[in-house]
Parts: structure tokens; C-alpha cells; sequence
């Protein structure tokens, strides 16, 4: 499944996740963060570890304090993007897997 680590949160150890990581705003990681889909990381984030996924996106004032691995490559995104928050809302609702699953059937 996916992980959604909340706002301000301070997380001591690894993250990791089948689906996709997505940390909001002004959360502190102390440890590496690993998906096999896509590692979102909101505005004021901290990583102190490295950062593994299929795709890794963030915001531009995101710190991490090691590596990235992405496959499909770093995006860097505008602090002020709705992007994260609007794929943490299709996550909560469950929208992107139902779309999966329409798509599966064409």
C-alpha cells in the first residue's frame, strides 16, 4: 500500500512502501524513504537519508541530506503547488485506483 506521513510529523526510522510515499508539509524524516511508485514530498520537508523511487517529486525548498535514486527522474515543484495536496485528496477518496481499475478493463 501507500503511506502518507502527516503534516509536521517527525519520523525516526526508514519509510517504506509498496505504492507511493507522500509527505506533507514541514515533516522530518531521520531515516531513508523507499517506494516503488512515486515519493511526493511536500513544501518544508526534511530528509535526513536517502530517497528511493520510481519518480520523486518536491517541492523546491525540500532538503534532503542524501541520495536520490528516481528512475523516472526528480521533478522539482513550486512550494505553492496544489499538486501534492491534490494527489493526497484522490488517494484519500481512492480515486486513483478505481481509474487503475477502469483502465485494466478497456
Amino acid at each position: 500500500g501507500s503511506v502518507v506521513v502527516n503534516e509536521a510529523a517527525e519520523v525516526f526510522g526508514s519509510i517504506r512502501a509498496e505504492e507511493d510515499v507522500i509527505l506533507r508539509k514541514n515533516t522530518v524524516v531521520h531515516g531513508e524513504v523507499e517506494a516503488r511508485g512515486e515519493v511526493l514530498i511536500d513544501s518544508a520537508a526534511r530528509i535526513q537519508g536517502d530517497v528511493a523511487g520510481r519518480l520523486i517529486r518536491a517541492t523546491q525548498d525540500t532538503i534532503v541530506s542524501g541520495k536520490l535514486r528516481a528512475e523516472e527522474g526528480v521533478e522539482l515543484i513550486p512550494a505553492e503547488s496544489k499538486e501534492i495536496e491534490e494527489k493526497l485528496r484522490r488517494f484519500e477518496i481512492g480515486l486513483d485506483l478505481k481509474e487503475a481499475f477502469l483502465e485494466g478493463e478497456g
